[in-house]
């Protein structure tokens, strides 16, 4: 069970940057924030990451990692949660908003870019459960960096992340995160 719903995960979310990369290339972006170059973004290490989904506060507080294919290659799979559990690592959603995070499993910075997508590129997800079915559940970022800093045993890191369309409400996360490296 726990093998088809990550599977149906990865499906909707290559669905979702799909969609949503289709949604940012037709949307103008007055505020400036989308032409900035990711890569030049700061990561305020010096607090946990904290930001607005869909115009709602989000705080973390818990989350867990593990490691998934992605067309043959290792990735890992990031969830951040706004609430703790008590067995994060056999939990799949935790809070009704989150932030997922995919990138390789290898120390690194990696840019968030939602021009000329693929299903190899790192992504960020906003996601916000609170309304099934609405376009806004899984909101991908279209600028950020993440950089992992750890990936033996726990996954550190940090982030910023935003997405910026008339359609969803203040979308932008930012700051560090240690969680527990699951057992696959």
């Amino acid at each position: 069970m726990k093998t088809v719903l990550k599977t149906l995960l990865m499906l909707s979310l290559n669905i979702a940057i799909v969609i949503v990369s289709a949604a940012c290339s037709s949307a103008k972006d007055e505020s400036g924030v989308g032409d900035r170059d990711p890569a030049n973004d700061v990561i305020p290490y010096d607090v946990e990451a904290r930001g607005k989904i869909n115009g709602e506060p989000w705080s973390f507080k818990q989350g867990s990692a593990e490691v998934v294919d992605r067309n043959g290659k290792p990735y890992l799979f990031i969830r951040l949660w706004n609430q703790t559990v008590a067995d994060p690592c056999n939990t799949f959603s935790a809070s009704d908003l989150d932030v997922r995070i995919l990138v390789p499993h290898i120390i690194g910075r990696y840019k968030i870019r939602t021009e000329n997508l693929n299903s190899d590129d790192p992504a960020v997800i906003f996601g916000d459960q609170r309304n099934p079915g609405q376009p806004e559940n899984n909101i991908i970022a279209s600028r950020g960096l993440v950089e992992i800093l750890e990936v033996d045993g726990r996954i550190t890191g940090g982030l910023t992340a935003s997405f910026t369309a008339p359609i969803v409400g203040e979308t932008e996360v930012a700051g560090s995160f240690d969680v527990e490296l699951c057992a696959p």
